[in-house]
Order: C-alpha cells, then structure tokens, then sequence
C-alpha cells in the first residue's frame, strides 16, 4: 500500500499542474499572445501529461480491479477523454468564441473529473 500512497500523491500534483499548464496556454491562446502555446508550452505539457499518465495507469494496476467493479474509474476515463478533446478544441479552434467555449468546457470537466476522482463516486454523491 505504501506505493500506492506515494503514486497517488504524485499523481494529484501532477494533474493540477498539467491543468495549470493547460489554462496558462489557453490564455495565451485567447489573448493572442501565443507565447505558451507553442514550443515551451507543448514541452511542459508533455513532461507534465506523459508521467500523470504513466502513473494513472499504474495506480488502476495497484486497485487490481476492472471498471465494471469501479464505476466511477469507468467515469474518469470518460471524463478524461472528453477533457483532452475539448483541450484540444481550446488550443486550435479558429474563433474566439469557439476557444472560450471549448476552455470553458474543458475546464468544467476537469472540474467534474476531480470530483469523481475525490469522491470515488460517479454522482459524486449527489
């Protein structure tokens, strides 16, 4: 269990600074300025976003569980999917309406996504 503490730790800090890395970039992206949005910023997100991933999958290893034993693991992937795609949409949508909107909804699912991550349920108890 010791390891399992350590990786979900590490992993917690990871996820709010890949989220950080994403919203800076985001910003840089609505304003224009396109410092973070490319070079600098691709780098940090990929240093950040290839460990987080590593240690997400080697937490679910550790559970040693499927998802349809852990519902709200099922979610957070879901969530997960839905988050990069809208992140994506952020970063390269040819409107600034169409940026703010897909920022907007990719930072409510990370929003969504830390709930069932913290809860451990998928309704997060509502």
């Amino acid at each position: 269990m010791y390891w399992y503490t350590g990786m979900l730790e590490m992993h917690r800090w990871l996820a709010i600074a890949s989220v950080l890395v994403f919203a800076l970039r985001a910003l840089d992206v609505l304003l224009r300025t396109r410092l973070l949005s490319e070079g600098p910023g691709k780098v940090m997100s990929v240093l950040l976003d290839v460990p987080l991933t590593i240690s997400g999958l080697s937490l679910w290893g550790l559970l040693q569980t499927s998802l349809v034993h852990e519902p709200w693991l099922a979610v957070k992937f879901l969530l997960l999917a839905v988050y990069v795609a809208m992140g994506a949409l952020a970063l390269r949508a040819q409107t600034r309406e169409g940026e703010l909107l897909a920022l907007i909804l990719a930072l409510t699912t990370m929003a969504l996504l830390f709930g069932v991550a913290l809860t451990r349920d998928p309704f997060m108890g509502l």
